[in-house]
């Protein structure tokens, strides 16, 4: 007697049919849509809860940021480029459309900064006497370009120097370094400054003259006045200065992030 089974019966192939493609097109499409939905919005619900968010307010970073901010009154958008925006602030019918960044707060933020880092700050006229930040100082934006302990200057042609070596900034690349090079006499000559072990240098990428309010007017800023490491940049929102009202316009996905 046979131990061995029958086999089942062959299955009959089935006709091709154009529906029936479309159709399992349509669930596949369908799954790679829901699968990169949940995955975007993770990664956006990860960011918005891990980090401080922020608004960059002006053009002091341009082109590094603002690159291509807006500014409407009256519901009606202003023609001015980018690179004037920071002087234009106030009123009550002006809204920018701009930046939206997240920023690192941790308590140890500051072990992770190094040069050229984004950061968050505020100035020390920002503070009161008794050195809590008053109503309606406002974070700055700007890039650390000396650490604590270092002698720094520009000469005449914006080139800066660090312990008298000269230091490339050559944080910018493509059109935005070709827009910062042409700026950059604008900087001007400093002198020397020698920082203390808890100062830092900040400087605005915006080099023309009057763009950026940073340590060659505000002297040295003191570890202890920074708030943020920038991360990335994240999306646009809408910003009203009058009323500090912030609404968002839209997020970029993970792979168009832009970190800092």
């Amino acid at each position: 007697m046979s131990n061995t089974s029958p086999l089942p019966p062959l299955r009959k192939k089935k006709p091709f049919s154009i529906k029936n493609t479309i159709f399992y097109l349509v669930r596949i499409l369908c799954f790679f849509l829901i699968v990169l939905g949940i995955s975007c919005g993770s990664q956006i619900l990860y960011w918005r809860y891990r980090y401080q968010s922020f608004v960059v307010n002006g053009s002091s970073m341009y082109p590094t940021l603002n690159f291509d901010a807006e500014m409407f009154i009256d519901g009606v958008k202003q023609e001015i480029p980018a690179s004037e925006l920071g002087g234009f602030h106030g009123g009550d019918n002006v809204v920018y459309h701009c930046d939206y960044g997240l920023a690192d707060s941790s308590d140890d933020f500051v072990s992770k900064l190094d040069r050229f880092s984004i950061v968050l700050t505020y100035y020390e006229n920002d503070f009161d006497s008794q050195g809590i930040v008053r109503d309606g100082a406002s974070l700055k934006v700007k890039r650390i370009l000396g650490l604590p302990g270092e002698t720094v200057y520009f000469d005449e042609n914006g080139d800066f120097y660090v312990n008298d070596e000269l230091v490339p900034q050559d944080f910018l690349k493509g059109t935005a370094l070709e827009i910062f090079e042409s700026t950059k006499k604008e900087t001007g000559a400093t002198k020397a400054i020698t920082l203390k072990e808890d100062e830092y240098y900040l400087v605005g990428d915006n080099r023309k003259e009057g763009a950026s309010d940073d340590s060659r007017f505000e002297g040295p800023i003191k570890e202890s006045w920074l708030i943020a490491k920038a991360v990335g940049i994240v999306g646009k929102c809408a910003y009203e200065p009058s009323g500090g009202t912030t609404t968002f316009l839209s997020y970029r996905y993970p792979w168009e992030v832009q970190l800092l």
